[in-house]
């Protein structure tokens, strides 16, 4: 009966029944809601509609210490900023090939291309490895270095007096320092002391001429007797010898007394 009414009205308004108040009511509800939505729809506009500005994606901040595996930012190559243990801060770039390249803290790009984000990661974490500095040993030579632990590898290196570091590893404290030290051995020098000799001088060599000694002849019978008579006739010669010395002393003195006696008588 009310909606008989209501079709046969020219209004959404109802009259209630008497003993049916709630019933009219929710059917009086019921009415004007559908009355609100049809006139809802014949009011939508058929201007097409204007699509919104899609915000640009914000970039992502890892921290990539332990090579934690991150989804890139691909879309408008918004880069995304990569720390790498040592600090140093990088970003990573998106090429139009899919390709990634990272820039440095300084703006240089680098030349090397990754097929994948996280290969760029690793790349950068590798090569700015966090180092840590444990202590310093001095080698049986006296050489000293410093023992630095690689907190990225977990491996040990050692960095010499002039600064530079080994780019050899060692997975352990002990095996390092055995190395240093069976390359740095004590050297002995064997120090010889020189003593100065003194020259001692050639002793001079006495040149002595022996002497042929006498022969002593034992005389004999007829040895004596030649010998006799050769020094008879030996003194008999030096007897002759005076004699005549004296003859002729004698004549000299006559011949002297002579001339005088001659000289006195001519006065």
């Amino acid at each position: 009966m009310i909606l008989q009414k209501l079709i046969g009205g020219t209004s959404s308004s109802i009259d209630t029944v008497t003993g049916a108040t709630g019933t009219s009511q929710a059917i009086q509800d019921a009415i004007n809601n559908a009355l609100s939505q049809a006139r809802t729809s014949n009011n939508v506009s058929t201007t097409a509609p204007v699509p919104t500005s899609t915000p640009a994606p914000t970039a992502i901040v890892t921290n990539t210490t332990n090579n934690t595996a991150v989804t890139p930012v691909v879309s408008n190559d918004i880069p995304t900023k990569s720390i790498a243990p040592n600090g140093k801060i990088y970003f990573i770039h998106t090429l139009t090939s899919g390709e990634f390249i990272f820039e440095r803290a300084d703006g240089s790009i680098s030349s090397q291309k990754f097929a994948t984000y996280q290969s760029a990661v690793n790349f950068i974490n590798i090569n700015n490895p966090l180092l840590q500095e444990t202590n310093t040993i001095t080698a049986p030579n006296g050489k000293k270095y410093i023992i630095i632990y690689n907190a990225t590898s977990g491996a040990y290196i050692f960095k010499r007096a002039d600064g530079s570091i080994s780019s050899k590893t060692f997975t352990d404290k002990n095996t390092l320092i055995t190395y240093i030290n069976i390359n740095n051995p004590v050297i002995k020098i064997n120090t010889v002391a020189v003593q100065q000799v003194k020259k001692t001088p050639t002793p001079k060599t006495r040149v002595t001429t022996a002497t042929k000694p006498t022969q002593s002849i034992t005389p004999t019978s007829s040895n004596t007797a030649a010998a006799t008579a050769a020094a008879a006739a030996a003194a008999k010669v030096a007897a002759d010898k005076a004699a005549a010395a004296k003859a002729a002393q004698q004549a000299a003195a006559a011949a002297a007394a002579a001339k005088v006696n001659t000289t006195t008588a001519a006065s």
